[in-house]
């Protein structure tokens, strides 16, 4: 499943099934994948999905695999930026396409370039923007927060599980893809740490031993040789929160 897929599952929604048993896309964004302002929380998702996939490409750019880098760089201006426009206006936060096509356009042409970096770093910086846009009571509540991790884990579950076929990973993208989210995941976790352990210890424990049998199931950013837990296994610690 491509991020047009991932925008449903950051919804609250199921990818459209094909007849194959696969997820289906629809047109950009995929189908219903539209984010409104009313949704703070899959506004933040969306978001984060941003920053996963560049936070993967980041780490393929350092291993100076830049059509890989390419792939996940173009994934939100492709695919997501278009469902989450709406909700930008609604929140009065500034676009940033051009910030992603600039760096889409600079990965292709010149990707060891200083201006690459620059991009990069503006890229970042608009998608850092859309999110302080939410009111800051929202983005310091525990309880918010979770919530944006949970469907961001819901995400990468699902990419992790399209990676996989027979028991073997098959698909290098959506097993980065998976990577990038629930690294953002973790991060999004460490923010929250000492104020969800004082509001609610018990979610603290289950969130953190999660994330914890969470992580090494990405060790590297290409697909280890045979993958660490299955996607069941996998689906099941994400319930588990």
């Amino acid at each position: 499943m491509t991020s047009t897929a991932a925008v449903a599952v950051a919804c609250g929604q199921s990818p459209r099934p094909t007849s194959q048993g696969g997820s289906g896309e629809g047109g950009e964004g995929g189908e219903g994948g539209e984010v409104s302002g009313e949704d703070p929380i899959s506004y933040a998702a969306v978001l984060g999905l941003m920053k996963g996939h560049l936070l993967v490409a980041r780490e393929l750019m350092e291993l100076k695999d830049y059509p890989a880098a390419e792939k996940h760089i173009g994934h939100p201006v492709e695919e997501l930026y278009g469902d989450l426009e709406p909700a930008l206006s609604q929140y009065g936060a500034p676009g940033f396409k051009q910030q992603l096509n600039t760096l889409l356009d600079l990965i292709q042409s010149a990707p060891t370039s200083p201006q690459t970096e620059a991009a990069f770093n503006a890229a970042e910086e608009g998608i850092d923007r859309a999110l302080a846009a939410l009111p800051q009571a929202k983005r310091s509540d525990p309880a918010f927060v979770v919530a944006v991790i949970r469907q961001l884990l819901e995400s990468a579950s699902s990419e992790y599980a399209a990676s996989i076929t027979e028991g073997r990973f098959a698909e290098t993208i959506e097993y980065q893809d998976s990577r990038g989210f629930v690294r953002y995941a973790d991060q999004l976790q460490q923010g929250i740490a000492p104020a969800l352990q004082a509001s609610d210890p018990a979610l603290s424990r289950r969130l953190s031993v999660a994330m914890a049998a969470l992580l090494p199931v990405w060790p590297t950013t290409m697909p280890p040789e045979q993958p660490i837990k299955t996607a069941q296994q996998v689906q099941a610690l994400i319930q588990s929160i």
